[in-house]
């Protein structure tokens, strides 16, 4: 039965270590590093934007 409860708490331990770490690169992503363009597109999954104005036809 005690090595339940060591085994749970070296879980929970990980489990709180990389939540931190998580919360942590988010803070520093929003503040600081969304600001390089580099950084940016080697994290960003977003794809660049085109612009299509001139296939885009408005339709009122």
């Amino acid at each position: 039965m005690e090595w339940l409860f060591i085994v749970a708490s070296v879980v929970a331990s990980f489990v709180v270590v990389i939540f931190f770490i998580f919360i942590g690169w988010c803070l520093v992503w929003k503040l600081y590093l969304s600001k390089f363009k580099l950084v940016r597109e080697l994290f960003s999954q977003q794809t660049p934007e085109v612009d299509n104005s001139s296939k885009t036809q408005k339709i009122l």
